[in-house]
């Protein structure tokens, strides 16, 4: 199985980790993952990660902004977060 592109895969020059974030930043963007609450959404032993994801253009009017649930997070090496609700 192919491993999937991460940020630090695609753009490992522009991102600045955190203990719970990760944020890339070019001259033009800025795109930030922030774990902001745990919690046990689906009801099992394993608390799920609510995330923020910032998205915005430094050059436009644009700016995103979601909201996403990473169910059951261990120690696997890649997430697959789902958008709320």
């Amino acid at each position: 199985m192919k491993s999937p592109n991460t940020i630090e895969r695609l753009y490992p020059e522009y991102i600045s980790p955190r203990a719970t974030s990760v944020t890339l930043e070019t001259e033009d963007w800025t795109f930030t993952l922030k774990v902001v609450a745990i919690a046990r959404i689906n009801n099992n032993a394993t608390p799920d990660w609510i995330l923020w994801v910032l998205d915005e253009s430094k050059s436009a009017n644009y700016r995103g902004f979601s909201i996403l649930i990473l169910y059951d997070p261990g120690g696997q090496e890649f997430y697959r977060a789902t958008t709320y609700p």
